[in-house]
């Protein structure tokens, strides 16, 4: 059976009295009251009214800083956009890089793509530098201005939007059918070769285009001048069938 020691006994006996006064009621040990002001400040934060005022200005998005569009929405690996980041890195330290770029690029595609016609990809390019913009400047979340910005950029090199009428895509279908048609298997492997080899420079000098247009333009447009640009791009009819593409 267990026994108390006489020493334990004595220990709990002076904490007893320790924490009584002489009439033996226990009572709040004496301090400086600091625990005690720390709450009531704490209560007082509380029922301070919050400053719910709105800035003035539209609210920029941090993450529209970061867009890049091909980094998540276009079909360009990691290894590649590394490559090209390189690149255009190079290609920002020539000031007239872009002035022959553009047309290099009108160039390829009259070569090899001629069913996109040079002046909608053009606008196309600059809707999607609008969009990357207008994210920039407060007037669409970084999400949406990225999104947009991949969309107009796919469709500037994607042949079933834009300008070109349904008989002139027909008139081309029907040409290219018939060289194909015509030629060898010798010809046909060359073709494919040279059109692989074109396009790897078409998607090149698209991805500095874009990158070398939004630096050409960050500082050119009021929000205002963004705004009214956007609406414009955004009320192309094949960019409401992108939108609704999209949707679905």
């Amino acid at each position: 059976m267990f026994r108390t020691s006489p020493s334990i006994v004595s220990l709990f006996a002076c904490l007893a009295i320790s924490a009584c006064s002489d009439d033996g009621v226990i009572r709040k040990p004496d301090g400086d009251g600091s625990s005690g002001k720390a709450l009531a400040d704490f209560r007082a934060s509380l029922e301070q009214p919050r400053d719910e005022t709105i800035p003035d200005g539209p609210q920029i998005d941090p993450g529209a800083q970061n867009i890049d569009p091909f980094k998540y929405d276009l079909q360009y690996n990691y290894q590649e956009r590394e490559i090209l980041a390189g690149l255009l890195d190079e290609a920002r330290d020539d000031a007239d890089y872009l002035t022959r770029s553009l047309p290099a690029t009108r160039q390829g595609l009259e070569e090899f793509k001629p069913s996109i016609k040079w002046d909608d990809y053009v606008t196309y390019m600059e809707c999607a530098v609008t969009a990357d913009l207008a994210a920039r400047n407060g007037l669409l979340s970084a999400y949406r201005g990225q999104e947009l910005a991949a969309k107009f950029i796919t469709a500037g090199l994607d042949p079933t939007y834009g300008t070109l009428t349904p008989e002139e895509r027909e008139q081309y279908e029907a040409e290219r059918s018939e060289l194909l048609e015509a030629e060898s298997a010798r010809e046909r492997y060359t073709r494919e070769e040279e059109e692989k080899e074109q396009l790897n420079k078409l998607r090149t000098r698209n991805y500095l285009n874009y990158f070398l247009m939004r630096d050409r333009d960050m500082d050119q447009y009021t929000a205002e001048d963004l705004q009214g640009r956007l609406d414009t791009c955004l009320e192309f009819d094949d960019v409401v069938a992108i939108e609704l593409e999209t949707e679905e």
